[in-house]
Formats: C-alpha cells, structure tokens, sequence
C-alpha cells in the first residue's frame, strides 16, 4: 500500500462547475449564483461535487490533522489502498495528512452530502441590501469581507 500525502489528490478529482450537479439541485444553485451576483457579489465555486473516494480521503486527512484521529482505526475503503499509518510512523501519518489540507480538507465538515454540497466563496464590498441605503444617505461602502457559504466562516 501507497502511504498517504498529497499525491492522492489529484487521484480522485471532483468538479467546481454547478453544471455537474444532481439535476434536481443544479438550477437553485445557479439562481442563487445569478442573484449574488445580481446584487454586487464575487462568487467563486471552488467545489460543487466530490467523488465518495475523495470525500473519503479528505475526511480522515482531517481527522488525521486536526482531533488526532489514529491512522490504524481509520476504516479502509474499496478502491483506495493507502497506509494512513505510514508504516507505524505516527509523526509522518500527522504530517502527511497535514499537508493534504492544501488539497482542500482544511475546510471539510464532518458530514458531506454527496451530490448536493456546493463551497461558495463570496466577496462583498458591502452588504448588497445596505448599498441604496448607504448611497441615499451619503455615506462611503464599507470594506471588504468574505463570506463562504456551505464552509461555515464568515
């Protein structure tokens, strides 16, 4: 078995396209898209579907990294034949899954809906129902913040 890092990655990629939603889901998150953006918003997609295996490997990367998981509790999963116990070494198993944060585990709820989960990330220079307001009164935007919908941080 391959250890696990970062290379796994790339294994088993998902898509950031809306397009490749469930039908059933596909519409209401472009509506929602056109009226952020309608309403001033910067959307970016950076994930809308993630295949089970990669969903798999995210979530204990996470755990691995974050509640000190134990490698060799971790259930194993057909198609993904990887040592998360690096061979016994403990400190390269917490390394390793540390490092595949970057393949976007850093952001990962506990609880993933296959097929129907969207990551948004949404600049706002203002409140978009605050800028009439703001405007009427003569009063300057606000600065910038960021929001991430489905991500949980604002």
């Amino acid at each position: 078995m391959e250890v696990s890092g970062p290379q796994w990655c790339s294994r088993f990629p998902g898509s950031a396209s809306p397009d490749d939603l469930h039908p059933d889901w596909r519409g209401r998150v472009w509506a929602f898209i056109s009226a952020l953006e309608r309403a001033g918003a910067e959307v970016k997609v950076s994930a809308t579907w993630r295949p089970p295996e990669r969903a798999y490997l995210m979530h204990w990367c996470w755990m691995i990294a974050n509640l000190s998981q134990a490698p060799a509790a971790i259930p194993p999963m057909k198609g993904v034949d990887i040592d998360w116990t690096h061979h016994g070494d403990s400190r390269a198993a917490r390394s390793a899954a540390t490092a595949t944060d970057a393949c976007g585990a850093g952001s990962l709820k506990s609880e993933i809906k296959m097929f129907l989960v969207s990551d948004f990330c949404v600049l706002l220079s203002e409140a978009p129902n605050t800028r009439s307001r703001r405007e009427h009164q003569g009063q300057a935007p606000s600065s910038p913040r960021r929001s991430a919908l489905a991500g949980g941080w604002a």
